[in-house]
């Protein structure tokens, strides 16, 4: 997706963002121009509503080559970096951003990832990252990390990446709990809906539909690219698809489809294909079942 598909200009807009405070734009005293490179559509479209909440609009881009073809066009001071993208993962194209920067670093960059380990923080940082958002992301994270950029952005020293470390790890910490409670949850966590709709404001139920007619729409074709890839040989595409359809089911409260999601990201990096192609069936079974419950929460949205 192009950044003409959608808002064009990022900046704080005072009707939705009486909770965030704009930093001006280097060199423009203008506010800060943000950008999410996602390529999951739910994941996508949850965090830009996550940023009008806080009164931000950000330009979108979907893949790495993509969003480094911008970079050479148009100036950025804050992105959004999803780690796990097709062709051209976040890790690499963070290197490829300090190379083209140089000595002087002007982008802060935020990991999102549906790894939640300190060792994939670690990895983000090692790559050139400043900050670390794991997925879902919620709404307070996404409100921590933004006042960290923007505090980094007013200072643009190199040594308040030491601080944003630590106080990345207690988001971590949280995001692990959150993962290791999973299993004892229920097939569908309402409270991801629920903040979906707060977001919205009055027009939250609306948009919580939207989303969730999206993820209907969107996650059959990602269980078409893990059928092709499995059947071709092809894990590493299985594990790709796998991790996409992770985050969006984690974005609308599908708690065991995530986790089964990740199961199947897990064997496919272990080059288990059978163990694979039996966690695809049953994340078709499952993704069948939560597509009940969401039809359920649209009929009570209406």
């Amino acid at each position: 997706m192009s950044c003409q598909e959608e808002n064009l200009h990022c900046s704080p807009h005072g009707s939705q963002g009486e909770d965030s405070a704009g930093t001006p734009s280097p060199g423009t005293g203008g506010p800060a121009r943000l950008l999410v490179a996602e390529d999951n559509a739910v994941s996508r479209r949850v965090v830009l509503l996550q940023l009008g909440r806080l009164g931000y609009e950000a330009d979108l881009v979907s893949s790495g080559r993509e969003l480094l073809e911008l970079l050479e066009k148009r100036r950025y001071d804050l992105l959004f970096l999803d780690c796990l993208m097709p062709a051209m993962d976040g890790y690499k194209v963070a290197r490829a951003i300090r190379r083209m920067e140089g000595a002087r670093r002007w982008l802060w960059i935020i990991a999102m990832t549906g790894a939640g380990l300190a060792a994939d923080r670690d990895r983000c940082f090692e790559s050139g990252m400043d900050d670390y958002l794991p997925k879902p992301v919620r709404l307070d994270a996404l409100r921590r990390a933004l006042e960290r950029a923007l505090a980094a952005l007013r200072r643009r020293a190199p040594e308040g990446r030491t601080h944003v470390a630590a106080a990345v790890a207690v988001d971590v910490e949280r995001s692990v709990e959150d993962v290791s409670v999973s299993a004892r949850l229920p097939r569908f966590d309402p409270e991801m809906l629920s903040e979906l709709r707060e977001i919205g404001g009055g027009r939250g139920s609306a948009l919580a539909r939207e989303v969730v007619a999206l993820f209907a729409l969107e996650t059959p074709l990602i269980l078409g690219r893990m059928r092709t890839s499995l059947e071709a040989g092809d894990l590493d595409g299985v594990r790709v698809a796998a991790h996409s359809l992770k985050g969006s089911s984690r974005c609308v409260g599908a708690l065991q489809l995530g986790g089964l999601c990740e199961r199947l990201e897990g064997a496919a990096r272990a080059n288990a294909r059978g163990l694979a192609g039996s966690l695809l069936g049953r994340i078709t079974v499952e993704f069948d079942a939560v597509l009940g419950r969401l039809r359920v929460f649209e009929a009570e949205e209406t």
